[in-house]
């Protein structure tokens, strides 16, 4: 299936386009509205790219790397530590502006929480479990933990 970001040029365009949205909804609205809106956009987007793997992590896991791959987003890496999941998202796409790069991993950040916490709860998981950011690795990393609340 081919990916969102079809080619070079598109690619950049779409790119361009997302990081002037992140700019100027980092401008213009408080933090917590940006991370609600980016979150609940990601939200949406499980919706759209369903997983239906509940076997094991393992299986779960492989199909979200193939709906990162269709949305462009990199590749993830699991870790179960018993009372969470460390997710490792490597990969995703770089910004521009590099006086932009923090806020921009930290933007993706949020919306890859969005489709986690989806996905997740398409799998069966607990409403109490809640996907966060735990560590911005830059250019193109994000760490995230999924836990109780």
């Amino acid at each position: 299936m081919e990916s969102i970001l079809h080619s070079t040029t598109e690619s950049n365009g779409k790119l361009a386009l997302l990081e002037q949205i992140f700019i100027l909804m980092c401008k213009n609205a408080s933090p917590q509205d940006v991370k609600n809106f980016l979150f609940d956009a990601g939200m949406q987007l499980s919706q759209v790219y369903k997983v239906t793997s509940i076997d094991s992590l393992d299986s779960f896991h492989l199909e979200v790397n193939d709906n990162l791959e269709k949305l462009g987003f990199g590749v993830s890496q699991f870790d179960d530590l018993g009372d969470m999941i460390e997710i490792k998202n490597f990969n995703l796409p770089l910004n521009f502006d590099d006086k932009f790069a923090d806020k921009w991993l930290t933007c993706f950040g949020f919306v890859l929480c969005g489709l986690y916490n989806g996905w997740f709860r398409q799998t069966g998981a607990p409403a109490g479990l809640f996907c966060d950011i735990k560590e911005l690795i830059s250019p193109n990393t994000v760490n995230l933990v999924l836990k109780k609340r």
